[in-house]
């Protein structure tokens, strides 16, 4: 298993929801398929000012900053550490949810799926976003299917294979 990579967002980054020095250095890491597959996997964020924060990830500087993070950098799951405690998917689910999809209990925050426009939303993103990883890691000689079926572990293998059968269908099409 690759090295841990433990990346400090800045206050500031995270107030401006500025995500150009995780596209830089990614970007840098690109020119080398090699290092590319040596980094799957291997990072994680964490938010300076927020680290101790019960429900860190519903602060809207932080969905801000997850939200233009995956769009900026569409196949970021490739690198995102998928250790469920964690929390990488979950932070993308709570960045893209619509608040009626979020629920607090206990202090400890969750995202429910059901027939709503709001989960087919967010469902059609996170697959959108899966399929840019699939794609990404097949131009690195990666295992896509391996890869995000990792990211959605978390999830179940209900859900899992589910979203996974509608990945490959969309990068069949």
């Amino acid at each position: 298993m690759a090295t841990i990579i433990i990346v400090k967002i800045s206050f500031d980054d995270v107030s401006r929801c500025d995500t150009s020095h995780i596209e830089r250095a990614l970007h840098k890491i690109e020119q080398n398929p090699e290092r590319v597959r040596e980094s799957q996997g291997a990072y994680t964020f964490t938010f300076e000012e927020f680290e101790d924060v019960e429900g860190l990830y519903l602060i809207p500087e932080v969905k801000c900053f997850l939200r233009k993070a995956h769009s900026q950098v569409q196949h970021l799951f490739y690198y995102l550490w998928t250790n469920p405690e964690v929390g990488n998917l979950f932070g993308f689910l709570a960045a893209h949810a619509s608040e009626e999809l979020i629920s607090v209990t206990d202090g400890k925050a969750d995202i429910h799926f059901d027939q709503s426009d709001a989960s087919v939303d967010l469902l059609s993103i996170l697959i959108d976003r899966l399929v840019a990883t699939a794609k990404f890691a097949a131009r690195m000689a990666d295992d896509g299917l391996a890869i995000i079926s990792r990211v959605l572990e978390p999830l179940g293998m209900d859900y899992q294979q589910v979203i996974v059968d509608q990945v490959m269908d969309a990068l069949n099409t």
